[in-house]
């Protein structure tokens, strides 16, 4: 995962169907990265949101997704990004569009390399 061209892919803007299977099992897509110094924000889709997934079904996997996939791929780039945003929604919506489609966020800051939970 911590190839050049994943990380190129992941810091280019909206993301290739790029699929990964997080801690709790479920898989999901990321669609879309946006870069807004000093905020990154990576989004996925997870289909089950909008049924039977819980945000706190996927606490765990949201560090995850910080640690595995954000912080590596910042970790290659120079953006200048100390703040993150891991979204999970039940389907793509563009970004700052009002929609009923479930969405859940989770914030962190990166300090010395390692994503570290932050309250809005």
């Amino acid at each position: 995962m911590r190839s050049l061209a994943i990380i190129a892919a992941l810091l280019a803007g909206p993301a290739a169907a790029f699929e990964i299977t997080v801690p709790s099992g479920h898989e999901l897509s990321l669609f879309d990265v946006i870069m807004d110094p000093p905020m990154g924000r990576f989004r996925f889709v997870l289909p089950a949101v909008a049924d039977n997934v819980a945000f706190a079904d996927l606490v765990d996997d949201f560090d995850y997704l910080c640690a595995q996939v954000a912080q590596p791929a910042l970790a290659q780039s120079d953006v200048g990004v100390t703040e993150i945003v891991i979204s999970v929604s039940a389907a793509q919506v563009p970004f700052g569009t009002a929609t009923d489609v479930v969405q859940y966020f989770q914030p962190y800051r990166l300090q010395d390399g390692v994503c570290i939970w932050d309250a809005f």
